[in-house]
């Protein structure tokens, strides 16, 4: 018999309805001093509000340090419903259907040590993601830039030598009616 590796199992309150919020009403309610309402309504509220990592890492990556901080403080408070990453969300999807359709694709004794802590960094009310955020809004957001810096400037390397390309294409003097794109003339318009 296979192991499983443990799912997610998303832990609702009886009767409460879950409001996942982004990164703009966070800002909203901040920029509006009504945090302690929205604390309220977490805590003792008819809602279950919810925070998924993505909308903290938006966050984390505000330049403004002291906006950043606020923000930071306050979406990482316990009375939120801190949800795991979507990669993580995604993946156990994919397990389930891997165990249903092909379940000899498993192995029979997976090693989880690497999985069990870094679902439990995720996961952990007392440290962890979540309270290293609330704790050290300004470490975790160099980090973030550190993790990222040199994805963006990739991107935005890969971006420039593709429109390069394009302007050259662009250029090209179109033979037989045609541009660079492949793009037919006809009359006054272009037909495709």
């Amino acid at each position: 018999m296979t192991t499983r590796i443990p799912e997610d199992k998303t832990s609702t309150r009886s009767g409460k309805k879950r409001a996942l919020l982004d990164t703009n009403i966070w800002r909203y309610v901040l920029d509006h001093g009504a945090q302690g309402g929205l604390l309220r309504l977490a805590g003792v509220g008819s809602y279950t509000v919810q925070i998924a990592p993505g909308v903290l890492y938006e966050t984390l990556r505000l330049k403004d340090v002291s906006l950043r901080a606020s923000l930071v403080r306050f979406m990482t408070n316990a009375r939120f419903r801190r949800l795991m990453p979507e990669a993580y969300s995604e993946s156990m999807e994919i397990l389930r259907e891997i165990e249903r359709v092909r379940p000899d694709w498993l192995r029979d004794a997976p090693d989880l040590r690497f999985f069990d802590r870094l679902k439990k960094d995720w996961s952990r009310t007392t440290g962890g993601f979540w309270v290293r955020c609330e704790r050290s809004p300004e470490s975790e957001a160099r980090f973030v830039g550190l993790g990222e810096g040199d994805l963006i400037e990739g991107a935005k390397a890969q971006a420039q030598v593709a429109q390069g390309n394009d302007r050259h294409r662009m250029e090209a003097k179109p033979s037989n009616g045609q541009d660079a794109r492949g793009f037919q003339f006809s009359g006054s318009g272009m037909a495709w």
